[in-house]
């Protein structure tokens, strides 16, 4: 096969793919072929006749137009499996977790709520209490994570998500709940009205934490969506996203997604303007984006970092814990 009819081939795969990509198989399957033919990629660059490849974004938002070495970046920032369970694991690592799980389990285990201070003697309510927090909590994140968003984009207005929201979760979470409280208590119910009151206070509790789960992100996002002050140091054509700062000499080399630039300042100062902006300090010279970072490359007790735009930078010893706390190493 000649090269021409090779590249034709390999153009047109890329055009059906995407179409498809505006599925969810669409995305695996653009995220199968930058995998498998890697290498072909940083041998050539194709680009339709206009010269560019009309590409779907990967928030999914919708169509960018950007050429091959576009492309490569935007299949770089796909989290992984990997990426994803050590995110999972990282939020049940969270002191502040449990010690709002410890906090909640002291007080229903004295206060012993739903019938359990009467049936129960301090040792068994506590057990009891225990394994109720834990799997509630479980079943409850997991089933957000699952299935919450597509319950949000699918309902308006917002209220309205919420509680549908809140009911959806609330189900398996109330499955959980009546289990254990069946087993350890009071046995099967005779009718539907014994079980209400408990399902009600499920709904009710589940309501109230997204509620405050969706005014927490909302503030987040506001703050997130603003732009760095420290953009404001740059010439207006460099503005972008923020992908890195990294000190030379008493300069810091500001990086966007559209150049960088040399500013007379401290890295600290750096840092402080560029706070509204997830990232990480991962070497006494190197602040990296959190949202730029294409990959993470371990070298025995160091590592280093490529970030979104081919930039490689290194990782010393005493920042490996944050990159642990953020999930992008094991």
């Amino acid at each position: 096969m000649s090269n021409d009819q090779q590249q034709n081939r390999d153009l047109g795969w890329l055009y059906a793919t995407n179409k498809a990509s505006q599925t969810n198989v669409g995305i695996y399957l653009l995220k199968f072929k930058y995998i498998i033919f890697g290498a072909w990629h940083k041998k050539m660059s194709v680009t339709s006749p206009d010269g560019h490849l009309p590409m779907v974004s990967a928030t999914g938002v919708g169509y960018y137009q950007g050429n091959m070495q576009s492309y490569r970046r935007k299949m770089q920032s796909y989290p992984t499996t990997k990426r994803k369970l050590q995110s999972h694991l990282t939020h049940f690592k969270r002191p502040q977790l449990w010690a709002v799980i410890g906090c909640i389990w002291l007080v229903v285990t004295i206060a012993g709520p739903f019938n359990t201070l009467q049936t129960m003697d301090l040792a068994n309510r506590a057990l009891y209490w225990a394994v109720v927090l834990l799997a509630t909590y479980a079943t409850g994140y997991f089933s957000e994570f699952f299935f919450g968003a597509r319950i949000v984009e699918s309902f308006r207005p917002i209220q309205l998500a919420l509680v549908a929201v809140s009911l959806a979760i609330s189900l398996p979470i109330f499955s959980v709940l009546f289990t254990l409280k069946w087993l350890w208590i009071d046995g099967w119910p005779s009718s539907f009205s014994q079980a209400l009151p408990t399902f009600v206070a499920t709904v009710l509790i589940t309501f109230v934490i997204v509620v405050v789960r969706h005014i927490m992100d909302s503030t987040s996002d506001t703050l997130e969506n603003k732009p760095a002050m420290i953009l404001e140091r740059l010439p207006e054509e460099k503005h972008g996203a923020l992908i890195s700062l990294s000190v030379q000499d008493h300069y810091v080399d500001i990086v966007t997604e559209n150049g960088s630039e040399m500013v007379l300042m401290r890295l600290s100062d750096a840092i402080r303007e560029a706070s509204n902006v997830p990232g990480l300090q991962i070497h006494r010279s190197h602040w990296a984006s959190l949202d730029q970072i294409a990959k993470v490359e371990r070298k025995q007790n160091s590592a280093r970092i490529i970030m979104t735009n081919g930039d490689e930078l290194p990782v010393s010893r005493g920042y490996m814990p944050a990159l642990r706390e953020a999930g992008l190493l094991p």
